[in-house]
């Protein structure tokens, strides 16, 4: 059975087969779309970037398996270093999330502002040391009073 290409677009077959054929195509492109635009809004470019080097991985793992492929090196090494990859991005991307959340949970950061910010700048042996501080990166326990 040997399909006859048209010469142009206007000698195409509109039937209804073909049409609810292209309908499907174009849903489905569209459904792809939202969901790209749903990932990247909620996680970053780098995340759906990721996302679509796994994606690659499980259709080739999908072809090893139903299909028969034949494995060698280089395929089993590129979709196992990716896999790799994508787990340990994964796992950073988690490990990141989690310290986050510990750290909003902890209690607010007592500070305290230097008396003269016009005096002396770092490096200046001139002025006091404890005013080149940045005292916001060291945390305190302070009561708080309700």
């Amino acid at each position: 059975l040997q399909l006859e290409r048209p010469r142009s677009i206007w000698n195409f077959e509109f039937n209804n087969y073909n049409i609810s054929m292209i309908c499907l195509t174009g849903t489905i492109a569209f459904f792809v779309n939202l969901s790209i635009f749903l990932v990247i809004g909620k996680s970053s470019p780098l995340t759906y970037n990721i996302l679509g080097h796994a994606k690659t991985s499980c259709i080739l793992l999908t072809d090893f398996l139903l299909f028969g492929r034949p494995f060698n090196l280089q395929n089993t090494g590129g979709v196992m270093t990716t896999l790799a990859g994508v787990f340990y991005y994964t796992h950073l991307k988690l490990a990141g999330l989690r310290h986050e959340k510990e750290t909003a949970a902890l209690p607010p950061v007592a500070t305290s502002k230097p008396n003269d910010s016009s005096s002396g700048s770092i490096g200046d042996d001139s002025s006091d040391s404890s005013t080149n501080l940045n005292l916001d990166l060291v945390q305190s326990e302070v009561p708080q009073s309700n």
